[in-house]
């Protein structure tokens, strides 16, 4: 039978490979987000650049509504959703 100090040792370097693993994760994600930041911003700039080359070419004009929409869809991925405070 193994102790209860047994136990807690255990349990609290369990806890700490959890910790570790989340602050991973989270310098990960913030990585993540401002490699998507970076992007979305020459996304932005090529989407810019393909307006004033031609705005009267139809195809030209699709391709950056896509880019526009691509940019959008990548912020919304990265933003972290509001949360309510807690009751």
């Amino acid at each position: 039978m193994t102790s209860i100090s047994g136990r807690v040792a255990t349990l609290e370097r369990k806890v700490g490979k959890l910790m570790s693993g989340l602050t991973d994760l989270q310098a990960a994600m913030t990585a993540i987000q401002a490699a998507v930041t970076a992007a979305v911003a020459d996304i932005q700039a090529l989407t810019g650049q393909l307006s004033t080359i031609s705005s009267e070419d139809p195809a030209v004009e699709a391709i950056a509504q896509q880019l526009n929409a691509t940019a959008a869809t990548l912020s919304a991925a990265v933003s972290p959703p509001a949360t309510k405070p807690a009751a």
